[in-house]
């Protein structure tokens, strides 16, 4: 992980928000972050599929 960035509505002070940050981790490889969807998915996390796969997730979320 190189970094994380607070996203969302939650990121922006008095904007009303809904009761779930949004995190968006900076990383060196997805392809090795990706071996741990299942486990994420367990944890209650979910997935939508990114629209731009030569862009690493742009909107592919956990």
């Amino acid at each position: 992980m190189v970094e994380i960035h607070h996203v969302g509505s939650t990121s922006v002070r008095g904007l009303s928000a809904k009761p779930v940050i949004d995190v968006l981790p900076v990383v060196r490889d997805i392809a090795r972050v990706d071996t741990y969807n299942s486990e994420m998915l367990a944890y209650g996390c979910f997935f939508i599929p990114s629209k731009y796969p030569n862009i690493l997730h742009v909107d592919g979320y956990f």
